[in-house]
């Protein structure tokens, strides 16, 4: 944001919403992509077209339809590169499991239908979506290059949740009790 100087990212929180997550000035110069497909140009050019609408020339013979890179905006060039496989961090963007983040435990391959992802979040809650689904972040949970939304994709229990709500609705009702009492 330019007038404020803020950098932001636009993700999904847990619940499926945009959110802005806050970002760093050496974070902002990069940014995640997924490879939705991969061509050739006149003369034999590998380009990779990323989910945005990237065209990356001359991308790695490793690269994959559904791994992600991570791109240095200001170079426009691929720094690293993180493949779509089982035990890789990955942040589900579509379907009912929008905005949760977990590791990868098992693909299944269906030929000629959707292909299903199981993942395992950090509190051991497993939960499935399609493939087209998961957008990979990191190559593990300890070097995610990126800052994530505030519930760290977690989904909580919703009675637990209710509960924190009206913990914390109660304590606002106490503090401006409070207040007002001082007044008088």
């Amino acid at each position: 944001l330019p007038k404020t100087g803020d950098r932001v990212r636009l993700m999904y929180d847990v619940k499926g919403r945009f959110t802005l997550v806050k970002v760093g000035e050496a974070e902002a110069g990069i940014k995640l992509c997924k490879v939705m497909n991969i061509i050739a140009q006149t003369g034999r050019v590998p380009v990779a077209v990323t989910h945005d609408g990237r065209r990356l020339r001359y991308c790695s013979s490793h690269l994959a339809i559904g791994d992600s890179v991570v791109l240095d905006i200001n170079e426009n060039k691929v720094t690293e590169v993180i493949k779509g496989k089982v035990g890789r961090l990955a942040m589900v963007t579509g379907g009912a499991n929008r905005g949760r983040i977990g590791e990868v435990t098992h693909i299944d391959r269906h030929p000629g239908a959707f292909d299903i992802c199981h993942l395992k979040d950090e509190k051991g809650q497993e939960f499935v979506t399609r493939l087209g689904n998961i957008f990979f972040i990191a190559n593990s949970a300890k070097d995610v290059p990126i800052t994530l939304p505030k519930a760290k994709g977690l989904k909580q229990n919703v009675v637990i949740e209710r509960e924190e709500k009206l913990i914390a609705a109660e304590s606002l009702r106490q503090k401006q009790a409070a207040q007002k009492k001082r007044r008088n």
